[in-house]
Formats: C-alpha cells, sequence, structure tokens
C-alpha cells in the first residue's frame, strides 16, 4: 500500500526521497495514517521505530519506482523514442 501510494503522489524527477517536497510527504503520510490505525503507536516507545519504518518503505519505494523508469529511458538511444514507448502503468505527472 505504501509503494502505490508513493508511485500515485511523488514525482519520480526529484534526485531522492529526501528530495521529495514535504508537502508530498504529508500527502502520504495522511493517506498512511487513513488506512493503518497509527494513533494507537504515538504515545508509546514503539512510535519512533514505526516512524522509521514508514520512513525507510516510503524511500525504498521511490528509489525502486525512480530506478525502474531510469532503466527504460537509458534503453533507448533518444528520450523521444523512450517517451513514445512508455512502460505500462507509467503516470507521466503524479495525482495530487
Amino acid at each position: 500500500m505504501i509503494s502505490n501510494e508513493v508511485a500515485r503522489v511523488a514525482p519520480f524527477y526529484h534526485r531522492n526521497w529526501q528530495h521529495v517536497p514535504d508537502e508530498t510527504k504529508r500527502d502520504i503520510y495522511t493517506t498512511i495514517y487513513q488506512y493503518f490505525d497509527l494513533v494507537l503507536f504515538e504515545d508509546t516507545s514503539e512510535w519512533p521505530g514505526v516512524q522509521l519504518g514508514i520512513q525507510a518503505e516510503c524511500q525504498r519505494s521511490y528509489s525502486v519506482r525512480k530506478s525502474k523508469y531510469k532503466s527504460h529511458f537509458d534503453s533507448y538511444e533518444d528520450v523521444e523514442t523512450a517517451k513514445n514507448n512508455l512502460p505500462n502503468n507509467f503516470a507521466s505527472k503524479p495525482e495530487r
């Protein structure tokens, strides 16, 4: 679910997850809160680990997705040909 949300919302043209705007990250975190009952963990000693886990999964998902599309574009000699032969379920613009 987290990887789907990262793919749906975060544009892949940023250098890495750390460069994704905080506003975009907040949108992703809001959705994660809607799907998982994270309020239960907020005031516990487990909360820092939960936060780190979410952050790590978002970062991993972004990196994997960006790598997949970079491989696609690297397999063509010119960008225009790559753009005309996009992989399945390739979104040129994220939803907002």
